[in-house]
């Protein structure tokens, strides 16, 4: 196989590897309690945070969805590569 095809290929797998990253992130559910409230207040409303391990779940989510969304960049660089390389 020729170079182009190589960067063709390996593109392409970044692509889908990238694409699955990014997939199981946005089907993903939190599935605990996800904010508490502290801070009552006289008239009975509180303040809602989040709970430490929904902050921490976020961090990983956006973590994940970042090496996929970088994934699928460097896939479509490395297929434009193997156009450019083939159309020399």
């Amino acid at each position: 196989m020729n170079p182009s095809g190589w960067f063709s290929v390996i593109g392409l797998g970044l692509c889908g590897v990238g694409s699955v990253f990014v997939a199981i992130e946005v089907v993903n559910r939190f599935r605990e309690e996800s904010h508490r409230a502290i801070d009552g207040r006289c008239d009975g409303s509180s303040r809602v945070v989040p709970t430490e391990a929904y902050t921490r779940w976020e961090a990983l989510r956006t973590r994940y969805m970042v090496i996929g969304l970088v994934l699928i960049i460097l896939g479509t660089a490395s297929q434009m590569v193997g156009v450019f390389i083939s159309s020399a």
